[in-house]
């Protein structure tokens, strides 16, 4: 009798009963997660915010980052359908690299998520950095390189959208050695240099307790 497959590592719904334990921490499966992301029109809009206020290790936030990133695609590309990673490239001019890492940036600035684990926000950062990196290079892979401050631009990102920290005690009150903040990132759009995307955007920080 065939055993069945076991779940990959972003599938396990627990870590460990310990950790089940001290912070009732369960994941949500993928299944679960499509069917919730199904009922809301609008969860694939590049442009909406968003936050997840207890993410894990990213389980919803990569399933919303994969169907923005289509969307996104989609727009600039006018494809009909989505990606096939095995289909054979084609050639495609550079015109749209730079709408693309601006669109880019925009989609992963508009993705907030908190945790009480410091090890699921690294986690979680990471998977999401890795996804966005294997949507541009699945798209392009063949003729783009990208630009160089690309990525640090969506690791800078990240490291201020997906917080650790406690959602349930963030008051008014709440002691400042654990208030969250978040940012707010505004698209300039003409900030030169030109040919640089981070360059058009701009931070404005927030307490959470104050939003």
């Amino acid at each position: 009798m065939a055993s069945k497959p076991k779940p990959t590592p972003a599938e396990k719904l627990i870590k460990s009963k310990d950790r089940v334990r001290d912070l009732a921490e369960v994941f949500t499966a993928k299944r679960e997660v499509d069917a919730m992301c199904d009922l809301i029109p609008t969860i694939s809009q590049p442009h909406a915010r968003l936050l997840e206020p207890s993410c894990g290790n990213g389980n919803f936030l990569a399933v919303i980052l994969e169907r923005r990133l289509t969307a996104l695609d989609a727009k600039l590309f006018r494809r009909r359908s989505p990606l096939n990673p095995a289909a054979k490239p084609r050639k495609l001019t550079t015109a749209r690299q730079i709408p693309l890492e601006i669109g880019i940036l925009q989609v992963v600035s508009n993705l907030y998520g908190v945790d009480i684990s410091p090890d699921n926000v690294s986690e979680c950062k990471n998977r999401l950095l890795t996804h966005v990196q294997e949507f541009y290079q699945r798209n392009n892979r063949h003729t783009w390189q990208p630009n160089p401050v690309l990525w640090p631009a969506v690791k800078h990102i990240l490291d201020h959208n997906i917080i650790h920290g406690n959602t349930l005690l963030q008051t008014p009150t709440c002691p400042k050695d654990q208030r969250i903040h978040l940012s707010n990132w505004a698209f300039t759009g003409t900030t030169a240099p030109l040919d640089s995307p981070a360059a058009r955007f701009c931070q404005q920080v927030f307490n959470f307790a104050d939003l």
